[in-house]
This record gives C-alpha cells, sequence and structure tokens, in this order.
C-alpha cells in the first residue's frame, strides 16, 4: 500500500513540475586511431529531444572547471535537451597522450562526436546544438563553418588564436619549435606539449569559419577577459545569420569566477546558456 502511494505521488509531481529524470551513460567514440571518452545525457520521456556537443577548453577535460558543463548538462536535462560532453583525444579519460594535442586533431574529434549524435542507435536526436569553451569555442566555430548544426554558443572565445597563445605561452614558441617539445608550468597544472600543437595555431581560423555559419549564434565573455570581448565582438559581426546575442558578464574573467565564492556570475552563464538551447533547439 506504502509503495503505491509513494508511485502516485511520485506521479504527480512529475505531472504538475515538469520534473524529468535522466539517463547518463559513458561512452566510447572512436576518433583517429584512438578512442574519445564522453558522457551522454538523456532526458527520459522526452521523444527524439535536441541535443547539445559540449567541447572543453585548452588543458581542461569533460566536466570543465568547477563542474560548469557538468552543472549545464543538469539544467538542460530539465528542459529536455540531451547532452555530450567529451574529453579530447589525449585529454581526461580519453586514449592519447596530452603532449600529441593539436587543435586541428580537436576538430576532427569533434566531427566525430557529432557524427556519433546524428547516427546514434540507440536515441534518435531532433536537433544539435554546439557549445565551446575558449579553446574549445575555437573548435566550436571551426566546426560550425564546415557540419551541419542548429545553433552555437561560444564561452570565452576568441578569434586570433596565434595572439592570444602567444600572449599566454610565447616563451614556449621557440623552445618547442627548436626542440620539438616544450615543458609547460602554468601554476594550475603542468604538461608537455610537442611542436605540431603550436603549429596547428597557424591553421585554425575561426572569424573565417563563423561566416559559413548561418544558424544562431551566442556569445558570452567575462568583462575583465578583453580577449573575448574582442572576440565576441568579432565573431558576431562576421556572423552572416539574423538571429544571434552578445552577453557580457560584468565583473568576471575567463572563467567567470566560477572558483570564487560568488557563484552568481556562472550560475547565470548557465542559465543564459540553458535559456539560449531551449529557445533555438525547440
Amino acid at each position: 500500500m506504502k509503495r503505491v502511494v509513494v508511485l502516485s505521488l511520485l506521479f504527480v509531481l512529475v505531472l504538475f513540475t515538469g520534473v524529468t529524470f535522466a539517463q547518463e551513460s559513458v561512452v566510447k567514440i572512436p576518433s583517429r586511431g584512438l578512442s574519445i571518452t564522453g558522457t551522454l545525457v538523456v532526458p527520459e520521456g522526452v521523444k527524439n529531444p535536441p541535443v547539445v556537443l559540449m567541447l572543453h577548453g585548452f588543458a581542461s577535460r569533460r566536466d570543465e572547471v568547477g563542474n560548469f558543463y557538468l552543472n549545464l548538462a543538469k539544467e538542460l536535462e530539465k528542459v529536455g535537451i540531451a547532452s555530450l560532453r567529451i574529453d579530447f583525444i589525449g585529454s581526461g579519460e580519453s586514449e592519447g597522450k596530452f603532449e600529441n594535442t593539436t587543435v586541428t586533431g580537436q576538430i576532427d574529434d569533434a566531427k566525430v562526436a557529432l557524427k556519433y549524435l546524428k547516427n546514434c542507435k540507440k536515441y534518435t536526436f531532433s536537433k544539435f546544438g554546439v557549445l565551446g569553451f575558449s579553446l574549445g569555442g575555437i573548435v566550436a566555430a571551426s566546426l560550425a563553418g564546415e557540419e551541419k548544426i542548429d545553433s552555437l554558443a561560444l564561452w570565452s572565445t576568441t578569434g586570433d588564436v596565434v595572439g592570444v597563445f602567444k600572449e599566454e605561452l610565447g616563451k614556449y614558441f621557440p623552445i618547442a619549435y627548436n626542440e620539438g617539445s616544450v615543458f609547460i608550468d602554468l601554476g594550475w597544472t603542468k604538461f608537455t606539449l610537442n611542436k605540431a600543437f603550436f603549429e596547428s595555431l597557424y591553421n585554425v581560423f575561426p572569424y573565417e569559419s563563423i561566416t559559413h555559419y548561418m544558424g544562431p549564434l551566442l556569445v558570452i565573455a567575462g568583462e575583465k577577459d578583453k580577449a573575448s570581448v574582442e572576440g565576441a565582438r568579432n565573431l558576431l559581426y562576421n556572423h552572416p545569420g539574423r538571429l544571434q546575442m552578445k552577453v557580457i558578464i560584468p565583473g568576471v574573467g575567463h572563467i567567470y569566477g566560477v572558483l570564487s565564492k560568488d557563484l552568481g556570475p556562472s550560475k547565470k552563464v548557465i542559465k543564459i546558456t540553458k535559456d539560449w538551447f531551449a529557445q533555438t533547439l525547440k
């Protein structure tokens, strides 16, 4: 009797609050002779939901700094949107070594992940969104210029790929070119990168790529992140689509204070992005 009552109350709760439950699974996707690891979240009870592919930033992983992507995936699921967040080859739990990372290789990984969603055997997705954060935004813009997607969101993204990395890693460029690889200490993380990574920066052109994307475009930047603020302006200027939106989050920088005590700005980024995809993928 108690079981019947509990199930009845649960049904009423779902019916009147719009709560959905998600199926979450870890998936393996072949790419470049190795395997990408991703987390696929699909809301139950939603027939043919839209899906968002999430592309993480430089030296990060699929849940992103401060669980940014993990928390966004939960919010998307609440409004009936599925998501796939992946570790690029050499990052997180995916196969390969980070030292072999290249931006062009990450673009190939993104293409493979998108193809996986479009040809998924277990689920049928109705529309396809892509989100990129920082370097992941550069990858996402490049992807949107080549592949058919329905909505694009970019966090902290610039089109001046070489300029930004020279500002951050400038002293490592000549070492990598002279020695073939370089050990990098950023304080919060340490790693080795091969010369190929630095060479790949010269083969990616987000401002040009975005000219080939006609769909909806959202760009978000932190007020203190000048490169991304300029990037947001230029990305929208070069974007030929009619539906676009720019949001500058006041008082924060590149990661929107997601590791600080005040999570207000990062929660705002999540809400804006959730609302954006809810509007443009339905």
